[in-house]
């Protein structure tokens, strides 16, 4: 199914005309611009440049995932949705370790791979030498290291590479490619991360498709790639099979890969629905009716099943988690294998085809044509296709359209800025002699010399708010670690088969006295557990958060323009605008291009290592009330000690910022002493030939204001 974003593209065009208009600004100005004044158009082209090729390359794309078991008929499922029921995923392809797979179209086909890192390894073979227990994560890390040790491989040189390309010259040769890196007996395969396949198919165009492992992944590194390839994600299909349906192993796979935001849909697939009737259809009376008794059956287990999940995150309060987990309540059905039987006639049926459909005939004798057709129905499937797409189209073209007037009024801005230097030195031009112009010169240095002292007042107060902003950060990170440091206990159940023995003993027939027999039977017993995956989930959470609250608090309490204008009024007021040798709007022009390079710090929160501790201790469902504590308890510290790291790294960036304030505040005069050296030498070269300048700042200064108003 191609991918076409209607509403975006009519945006895009006019993204692109207001480029190819930059461009014409550009060239019109040429003749008449400064070099000041060339780098600032040079600035807004490249700014839009940059934002433009960062749409085209991630934010356009719309991101599908595929989550499922091994044999969940993942590569089935894509090749009837993407490509039209052509054979370009392999389907014999069998990842061994839980290695994430990203598909994306490009010109020259090849495989990304992502080794793992020297740090990450020499975590692995620790972690590999310590006693399993039972422990998945030690048990992978063992496997890991031992597939290794019998390849013969040397770590060391992969690991250093990072990343490697493979070129994939033909599609032929992309399976082969793709077992020596992940597949089961892959020579390199326990060395790799993840991979991005990329191939010259034009359906990927505009689309990226992340392949989940189809195993739960105990190594933290791999699920934390997994975690963040999902958070990009537009729809995540989460694929089961009827065979399989919902059980335990499911819902764990899909609650250890989901991170906690980000996904905009999950649709839950029950990807090989024919199957379930191949099951089931001895208990109907006809395929028809086991047909809609077993859709029914299975959308009341996943109501069931995922409305008890949705219930426990929003308790916990992961409300974006809850209501993913209750968009699986309304299931949708698919059969790849009746979906493509449904193209041919009975006669073009392969041998495999043929022997599904005499299976599904043999219980009632009606497996039709027509029935082919219906349980291969993927309309449903795509009309939730057609619908994510369109809701993608709508956020891009909504995205765009708040782009492009941002864009457009930081042009004008420019511009309007330029236009009136133009006229400032219009107006010294037609008004002033050289010793005119060396008179106001100065006077404008001496008065700048003036302000020192309330210059410095503003700069003391900007580190004031400065100060405040810090203690404003720093409790709201107490704040927000407070609100991920808990994890709810949760209730489960599971089902036990017992044995007791029964007397077949009956009073009036002495032979049976003594005798008796085994039963079997089956009961239900619930248990309290905290999820390891909890704990992980809100760490990256808080560091999300977290760094999001900094910056945010950090920005409102150091409000820069406010600040630029508290110091404009200082210098301007304080200068006296009644000399006729000052003007009060040139000066003003070269106080605000100093301005205009403070930025504020920013913060990065990570929570790697912290994961990492928690999963080194703990998987799964951690059910002894003893290690429930425990895992409360790390996740606590853990969440403690990220706190101190923050804290130190704001206190760092904030002394960073201090430093560079009380620099720009003791170089502050100076450098507006050199910006009126730099105007007043650019004006005295005009001065040689006044007349052409004249007449060529008026053309400048009336291109300007039209351009300002045509933008």
């Amino acid at each position: 199914m191609a991918i076409q974003f209607k509403a975006t593209k009519e945006e895009e065009e006019r993204l692109a005309g207001l480029g190819a208009k930059l461009h014409k600004i550009k060239k019109s100005l040429s003749p008449y611009m400064t070099p000041r004044d060339s780098e600032k158009i040079d600035n807004l082209l490249r700014d839009f440049e940059k934002k433009e090729e960062k749409f085209q390359k991630e934010d356009r794309k719309l991101t599908l995932a595929v989550i499922g078991r091994v044999k969940a008929g993942k590569s089935s499922f894509l090749n009837e949705l993407i490509f039209q029921g052509k054979d370009v995923l392999p389907h014999a392809f069998r990842p061994k370790t839980a290695t994430l797979t990203k598909i994306e179209y490009d010109e020259e086909p090849h495989l990304s791979i992502e080794y793992y890192t020297p740090k990450e390894w020499a975590e692995l073979e620790k972690l590999a030498k310590e006693d399993d227990n039972g422990r998945e994560d030690v048990e992978t890390a063992k496997e890991l290291i031992e597939d290794v040790k019998k390849s013969g491989l040397l770590p060391a040189p992969y690991l250093e590479k990072g990343m490697e390309e493979i070129p994939l010259p033909d599609e032929s040769s992309m399976e082969s490619v793709l077992n020596e890196y992940v597949g089961a007996n892959g020579k390199v395969t326990p060395l790799v991360k993840s991979v991005t396949l990329c191939i010259r198919r034009p359906e990927l165009e505009g689309m990226s498709i992340v392949d989940t492992p189809g195993t739960n992944d105990p190594i933290i590194s791999r699920t934390q790639t997994t975690k963040k390839f999902l958070a990009q994600c537009d729809v995540v299909f989460f694929l089961t099979t009827g065979d399989q349906a919902l059980d335990a192993e499911d819902v764990d796979l899909l609650k250890a890969q989901l991170p906690g935001q980000g996904v905009g849909e999950i649709i839950l697939l029950d990807s090989k629905f024919d199957g379930a009737l191949l099951d089931a259809s001895y208990d109907y009376d006809s395929l028809e009716e086991a047909y809609e008794k077993e859709k029914e059956k299975f959308t009341a287990c996943a109501e069931k099943t995922f409305g008890h999940y949705a219930d426990e995150e929003s308790e916990a309060g992961h409300m974006e988690r809850a209501a993913l987990m209750r968009s699986c309540m309304k299931p949708l059905f698919l059969s790849s294998l009746m979906h493509r039987m449904a193209q041919k006639e009975e006669s073009q049926y392969s041998e495999e085809e043929r022997h599904v459909f005499e299976n599904l005939d043999e219980a009632n004798g009606d497996m039709t044509p027509e029935m082919v057709a219906k349980i291969g129905d993927m309309a449903p499937i795509e009309k939730a296709f057609r619908n994510v797409i369109a809701h993608k189209d709508e956020k891009l073209a909504k995205s765009l359209q708040t782009m492009i007037p941002a864009f457009q009024e930081n042009i004008r801005n420019v511009l309007h800025g330029m236009a009136e230097k133009a006229h400032q030195d219009l107006i010294i031009l037609e008004n002033k002699d050289k010793n005119d112009l060396a008179k106001q010169k100065k006077a404008m240095e001496d008065q700048i010399l003036k302000v020192r002292g309330d210059v410095g007042d503003q700069f003391s107060q900007t580190l004031a708010d400065l100060e405040h902003a810090k203690i404003a950060v720093v409790g709201e990170l107490h704040s927000i670690s407070a609100k991920w440091g808990s994890l709810q206990d949760k209730t489960g159940t599971e089902e036990h088969v017992g044995h007791r023995r029964v007397s077949d003993s009956t009073w009036w027939k002495f032979w049976t006295w003594g005798s008796s027999h085994v039963e079997t039977y089956t009961y239900t017993t619930s248990y309290k557990y905290v999820d390891a995956s909890d704990a992980l989930e809100n760490l990256r959470r808080f560091a999300a958060e977290a760094q999001q609250q900094a910056d945010e608090k950090m920005e409102d309490g150091m409000d820069l323009g406010q600040m630029k204008n508290r110091l404009l009024r200082a210098i301007v007021s304080n200068l006296d605008a009644g000399s006729a040798d000052f003007n009060p709007d040139h000066m003003r022009l070269i106080v605000q291009e100093t301005l205009n390079r403070i930025e504020l710090p920013v913060f990065q929160g990570a929570s790697e290592a912290a994961a990492a501790e928690i999963a080194s201790s703990f998987t799964g469902e951690v059910r002894d009330a003893g290690d429930r504590d425990s895992l409360k308890r790390l996740l606590g510290r853990s969440l403690d000690e990220l706190v101190k790291a923050l804290i130190n790294q704001v206190s760092e960036e904030v002394q960073k910022f201090r430093s560079q304030m009380m620099e720009l505040q003791d170089s502050f005069v100076d450098t507006l002493l050199e910006g009126v050296n730099k105007e007043f030498d650019e004006i005295s070269r005009q001065m040689a030939d006044k007349e052409k300048s004249i007449e060529s700042l008026k053309a400048y200064e009336g291109l300007l204001n039209r351009f300002e108003r045509e933008i």
